[in-house]
């Protein structure tokens, strides 16, 4: 627009995106059972909440995970860096009626129309 003047603002939040260090300090054992648990849940679809002592991330996924090979470290600590993504909830569907008569059918299909939106009082034709 001109000067510097917009018509209108399409503000989007974009969803968090978290880097943690997981440690696990231990014996083999210990360690191997831990990597595993951890790439099993990055390899899952579940989403997980993740607590640091600022904030709690709710419903995030763990998008990658690797391995943190800095020196210091005692042989005997596994640290793993995991990048976790909030997944953000879509529209709902809602149903008209709720209780135990909202649904009286076993299949869909025999089950009543209910008209909860606009209702056009003419039918839509294709001039084409």
């Amino acid at each position: 627009m001109e000067q510097g003047a917009f018509a209108s603002v399409n503000k989007v939040a974009m969803p968090n995106l978290v880097r943690v260090m997981l440690i696990c300090d231990g014996d083999l054992a210990a360690r191997e059972s831990f990597h595993k648990a951890v790439q099993a849940a990055a390899a899952s679809t579940d989403l997980f909440s993740i607590a640091t002592p600022e904030a709690t991330y709710l419903n995030m996924n763990i998008t990658h995970v690797e391995r943190d090979l800095r020196q210091g470290g005692s042989p005997s600590m596994l640290r793993l860096m995991i990048g976790a993504e909030e997944v953000r909830g879509g529209a709902r569907a809602t149903l008209a009626r709720t209780g135990a008569s909202a649904l009286t059918t076993k299949e869909p299909s025999g089950a009543p129309l209910v008209n909860i939106g606009q209702v056009n009082p003419v039918p839509v034709t294709s001039k084409s």
